[in-house]
């Protein structure tokens, strides 16, 4: 077997995986990037959300009714340190807010620096994992729990898929 032929086809094969890899890791990893939606197929989305974000609009229009399978990894930096918390977090987050903070975060129930969701009126808890029942047709917005996004960095890469029945 000549190789020689297939040198090129091989070379820009690996080319193209390495740029694959290289792109992934810039785009869906913890690092910061600009929030961005990606359609994969159909009905599923890959979505990255700039720690910084502030209910990033994704387009992604759903009806009430319609059932949502999210997957999310990442992380994000939230908070400064020495608040006796986990300043980075994955997209499950740390503790809810304190009681006295309550107000000031965007879902009070959810834990900071976690990823939630917005669609319509209704807030979502969405972490790491989540299957949702939309409760209220609009379109999907994302965020990190945190009552200052500006000062935070990183990101989370956001898998949604509308489950078709």
């Amino acid at each position: 077997m000549n190789l020689k032929k297939f040198l090129p086809i091989l070379v820009l094969a690996g080319g193209i995986v390495l740029g694959m890899i290289i792109y992934s890791e810039f785009i869906f990893s913890g690092r910061q990037v600009q929030s961005r939606v990606e359609e994969s197929s159909k009905n599923s989305w890959m979505v990255a959300v700039d720690g910084k974000a502030r209910w990033f609009d994704t387009g992604i229009e759903v009806a009430q009714g319609v059932k949502l399978t999210i997957h999310a990894t990442g992380s994000v930096t939230w908070a400064t340190e020495g608040w006796n918390m986990l300043p980075t977090v994955g997209p499950d987050g740390t503790r809810p807010p304190l009681p006295q903070d309550r107000l000031m975060f965007p879902m009070p129930d959810a834990g900071c620096g976690s990823l939630v969701m917005s669609i319509g009126d209704v807030k979502y808890p969405v972490g790491s994992d989540a299957n949702i029942t939309v409760r209220q047709a609009g379109t999907i917005k994302l965020m990190v729990n945190d009552d200052n996004p500006a000062d935070n960095t990183g990101s989370f890469s956001v898998s949604i898929t509308k489950v078709q029945l």
